[in-house]
């Protein structure tokens, strides 16, 4: 069986930019591919040296964005509204909010 070489991986990574996946998406099956190697060589299923140790691999993008669901979003208001000390500015969210979405 002929082992997978760094040029080999660099190709692999070339070709997913090139066809425009993402940044995240190339990492994470080049993580997938190194997680594999290093299973196997565990097992002594494969020698040889390491092809991601020397590899120049992208770096994933920056973190997601998350929203709040509606539904979310109503319980930290409610919860929110509950406490004294955040009652005004709350309210005022609170009202925006339910003329917003209903």
């Amino acid at each position: 069986m002929k082992l997978v070489t760094t040029r080999d991986l660099e190709a692999l990574q070339a070709t997913m930019m090139d066809a425009g996946k993402s940044s995240s998406t190339i990492h994470h099956t080049l993580s997938l591919f190194r997680a594999t190697w290093n299973w196997a060589r565990k097992r002594q299923l494969i020698s040889g040296d390491n092809p991601f140790l020397i590899m120049d691999r992208l770096k994933a993008e920056g973190k997601r964005e998350r929203y709040f669901k509606a539904e979310e979003l109503q319980l930290v208001l409610n919860w929110l509204k509950e406490k004294k000390s955040f009652n005004l500015p709350i309210n005022s969210v609170c009202s925006s909010y339910r003329s917003t979405f209903r």
